[in-house]
C-alpha cells in the first residue's frame, strides 16, 4: 500500500484535498478505499492463524485503517506534518509502518 501512495503522492494527494469539498470525488475515493482495505484483509487474513486478537478480522481491518489513514494524512499534507524536520524518506517511513502492523497483529502473543 505505501508504494502506491507513494508512486502517486500527488495524485493522490490532490484527491485526498479535493474529496473534502466535491461529494462525487468523495464517494470514489471511498469505494477505492474499501476495495483496497478488501483486498488488504484478503491478503493478511491468508494467516490468520497467527493472528491471535479474538476477532482476527476486526484487527484487520483496524490495522488496515490506522495504515491507510497514516498513508492518506502523509499524502495530503507532505511527510514534514506528523513529526519535525528532517521528514522520514519514504523507504524508512513505510518500514516503520510495516513494523507497526507486524507488532500489532500477532495480537496476544506480543504482550
Amino acid at each position: 500500500m505505501a508504494r502506491i501512495f507513494t508512486r502517486h503522492a500527488r495524485f493522490l494527494g490532490s484527491i485526498v484535498l479535493i474529496s473534502g469539498a466535491h461529494p462525487e470525488v468523495r464517494r470514489r475515493g471511498g469505494v477505492n478505499a474499501w476495495e483496497l482495505g478488501d483486498q488488504f484483509a484478503s491478503l493478511v487474513l491468508k494467516h490468520r492463524d497467527h493472528i491471535t486478537h479474538d476477532d482476527p478480522e476486526e484487527a484487520v481491518h483496524a490495522c488496515y485503517n490506522t495504515i491507510f489513514s497514516t498513508l492518506v494524512i502523509r499524502v495530503a499534507y507532505g511527510p514534514g506534518f506528523t513529526a519535525p524536520a528532517p521528514a522520514t524518506d519514504d523507504a524508512t517511513f513505510t518500514d516503520q509502518l510495516t513494523d507497526v502492523a507486524t507488532r500489532f497483529l500477532p495480537g496476544k502473543s506480543l504482550q
